[in-house]
């Protein structure tokens, strides 16, 4: 199953054997590969590792600890907005959502955005992941 990133904040987050929800705030990623590895909640971080996605709720999800491998992630929200030049340094676009493959837990595309009239006239150009790595993607906040 895929699904748009900015849908899935829609869902929230409840641990099996407990009837409390918390709505997802953010989504991260590992910076290198784009695998899927937690979510963030008003309660912390959560490993997806393990979560079942179904009927609007992720399930099962384990509290994340907090460790270095922190560094080496991305959340949705860093990556939204962000620039992504090609090879040249020419702008081809901002990233306006991504696509997220539930079933392999990783990132499977980006949604470009050129503009709203751009979009208005000829809609976004969606990047696969491998396409994405080949690029370079300036996160906000970051030189």
């Amino acid at each position: 199953m895929k699904i748009k990133a900015s849908r899935l904040l829609l869902w929230s987050l409840r641990r099996l054997g407990s009837t409390h929800k918390e709505c997802l705030l953010d989504l991260w990623f590992e910076r290198d590969s784009y695998h899927f590895v937690a979510v963030e909640t008003k309660e912390g971080m959560y490993d997806v590792k393990g979560g079942v996605f179904r009927h609007g709720e992720l399930l099962a999800c384990t509290q994340a600890e907090e460790t270095k491998e922190t560094a080496n992630r991305v959340s949705y929200k860093q990556l939204l907005g962000s620039y992504v030049y090609d090879e040249e340094g020419s702008v081809l676009g901002i990233i306006g959502d991504m696509q997220i493959d539930c079933e392999e837990l990783r990132l499977a595309g980006v949604d470009l955005s050129g503009g709203v009239i751009c979009d208005l006239a000829f809609g976004r150009t969606r990047v696969s992941v491998e396409h994405l790595k080949d690029m370079l993607v300036e996160v906000e906040g970051e030189k």
